[in-house]
């Protein structure tokens, strides 16, 4: 009880104190003071001064003073700021500053930090339009931090950051965008149904508002689902209504790439001169609009044209660019998906030992990002080396677990692919133990 008495003591003269210290302050000093406590870690000055809309020189004395008073922290030299937290406790109990100013102040913040050129500054705008309850900014700086995560193979952070959105109710559009989000998540780690009721909410939301080039990028998504699932006439409806939209309405990222996806399908049914076609009328978009990310994809998507026709230096120029883009931009999935087909390159031509290097880089990248699609292709080439040096046990072994990857994701066209190199490996290995 003596001790409950004596904390309660200790608070009143720590708020009597700060009173008497705040009272003595100048009304400049306590306008800085206010501005300075909605910041919640140690802040630059620069965001001080954004936010007040003040010089920096003006501020510093200020700071200075508020340091000396023991109100907040103050690194001259470096520039940073942190009003203590106990501080900041006991003006909220005050009311200090005011719920308008407090708001404002976190706006004017997330501006400013949403204007720097690091994602961590991206994640204290979200930060602190949440702060404001500047509801849309905080929905569009969420969500570009979730497109963020997702090139990078953070598929669980960017998920919950979609979610955060969608949660909210923010808006018809705002949760279109999460639903598209949540879906091409879902196409990522092979879960196609939950992909397709994402898309389909989405798809639900952008015609209720009339947003046609929504619409668009939501054919263009479904028509992925198809595609993984090897029902190619389908997948290319879409595409074609996807395509129609986007031409219609000059959106031209996106035209960029639906083209792309078309050479895909095209690919999947053998026209290769068609995909070619596709291809090089996407990648002509893609450089003309800086579309680095559909670059790097196209550039991918065109070696595999030349691969297939046996032209392997030309193939892997294009792989070689392509992983580069990759790499610079962070695009971690197609960072897998680009060493997985270098690989293949030295597969056909017989250096096993560093195509195997490659396929190991490709897995390792697809199951830290959970990218089992990719993984699936992967353990399956894997299998293909060691088939080729007459290790049929452990060729099977990697089948085996493709196998199992893409029935469990529903990649019916990898499945078939896995299936018949189990059979021709199962076959080897029974002409072996007959001898």
């Amino acid at each position: 009880m003596d001790a409950s008495i004596g904390a309660v003591e200790a608070r009143i003269f720590e708020n009597l104190l700060l009173q008497r210290i705040y009272d003595r302050l100048s009304e400049n000093e306590r306008d800085v003071f206010l501005a300075a406590s909605i910041f919640f870690t140690r802040t630059p000055l620069a965001a001080l001064s954004a936010v007040v809309d003040k010089p920096a020189d003006e501020l510093t004395p200020i700071l200075a003073a508020l340091r000396d008073w023991s109100l907040c922290f103050w690194d001259a030299q470096e520039q940073l700021f942190d009003v203590h937290a106990l501080t900041r406790t006991w003006l909220r109990n005050q009311q200090q500053p005011t719920l308008d100013q407090f708001k404002t102040f976190s706006q004017r913040a997330g501006k400013f930090f949403k204007e720097q050129p690091t994602w961590d500054d991206e994640l204290l705008a979200k930060a602190y339009f949440e702060q404001a309850e500047a509801w849309e900014a905080y929905a569009e700086t969420t969500l570009k931090l979730e497109g963020h995560y997702r090139l990078i193979g953070l598929y669980p952070a960017a998920r919950a950051l979609a979610q955060e959105v969608l949660v909210k109710n923010i808006s018809p559009l705002l949760n279109a965008e999460a639903q598209n989000s949540l879906g091409m998540l879902s196409i990522s780690i092979g879960d196609y149904a939950e992909a397709l009721s994402y898309l389909e909410q989405s798809m639900s939301n952008y015609l209720q508002i009339g947003d046609k080039k929504g619409e668009g990028t939501i054919l263009n998504n479904i028509s992925q689902i198809y595609d993984a699932q090897g029902d190619y006439g389908r997948a290319l409806s879409y595409l074609e209504q996807s395509l129609s939209i986007q031409q219609q309405i000059g959106d031209k990222s996106g035209e960029g790439t639906t083209l792309n996806n078309l050479a895909t399908t095209a690919y999947a049914q053998g026209d290769y001169d068609r995909a070619l076609s596709y291809l090089e009328q996407s990648l002509s978009i893609q450089q003309q609009i800086g579309d680095k990310s559909g670059e790097g994809t196209t550039l991918n998507n065109i070696s595999q044209i030349y691969r297939v026709a046996g032209d392997n230096d030309r193939a892997l120029s294009y792989l070689e660019q392509s992983l580069r883009i990759r790499q610079q931009i962070g695009d971690k999935k197609g960072e897998g998906t680009t060493l997985n087909n270098i690989s293949q390159i030295y597969d056909a031509q017989g250096d096993y030992g560093r195509a195997l290097s490659y396929l190991e880089q490709s897995l390792s990248i697809q199951q830290q990002i959970g990218d089992k699609s990719g993984e699936g292709t992967t353990l399956n080439n894997i299998s293909q080396i060691y088939r080729v040096a007459g290790d049929n046990d452990r060729a099977l072994s990697y089948l085996e677990q493709s196998l199992s990857i893409q029935q469990q994701i529903g990649d019916k066209k990898g499945e078939g692919t896995t299936l018949n190199n189990l059979a021709t490996t199962a076959y080897a290995q029974g002409i072996m133990i007959g001898r």
